[in-house]
């Protein structure tokens, strides 16, 4: 069981890195979105370098840092990241990472973080999302807390994807 389980994850892996895609370069390092007329919590900072951890490896990801709001910048903090990549083949974006430090948990923010990333890729006449149709998030079994967040945003499981045994996948169609 132990070696299907660990075939899983790096076919996981494998298909996360080998897919075509891209994602630098569309935006500006350092460029930022919050979602004003909801007075959201969180703003996203868009960075082409975020490393993640993930089975033992660190990964550079295109994504998002997550920070709290405060209209003092100096009381601003770090809280969490969102990385993505944007998969040509499918016009899909892929979600690949979501993660709010364990002390900012429960507290609304991955919730915020992805309601925020998903009115950028909605963004009527938006030249870095004009062809996606879809977003696709990928959610480990044990992420109950995640589950919840993808389903509250209307994202819908699906069996289109990667490890069904071990992996709930989720989709959202982006376009109207």
């Amino acid at each position: 069981m132990k070696a299907k389980q660990y075939l899983a994850k790096l076919f996981l892996l494998f298909t996360f890195f080998s897919l075509p895609s891209h994602s630098m370069g569309i935006f500006n390092e350092g460029e930022e979105f919050r979602r004003t007329k909801s007075d959201s919590p969180v703003f996203l900072r868009y960075s082409n370098k975020i490393t993640v951890t993930n089975f033992g490896l660190n990964l550079e990801r295109a994504g998002f840092n997550i920070y709290t709001y405060d209209d003092i910048p100096a009381k601003r903090e770090k809280i969490g990241y969102a990385t993505y990549s944007i998969n040509t083949k499918d016009d899909i974006v892929e979600i690949s990472w979501v993660k709010i430090n364990d002390d900012k948990q429960r507290k609304g923010y991955a919730t915020e973080a992805l309601q925020t990333l998903i009115n950028v890729m909605k963004k009527k006449n938006n030249s870095h999302f004009s062809n996606v149709s879809s977003c696709f998030l990928c959610v480990g079994k044990s992420k109950l807390a995640m589950e919840k967040v993808a389903k509250k945003l209307g994202f819908m499981i699906t069996d289109r994807f990667f490890c069904p045994e071990e992996i709930n996948n989720f989709i959202l169609p982006i376009k109207e």
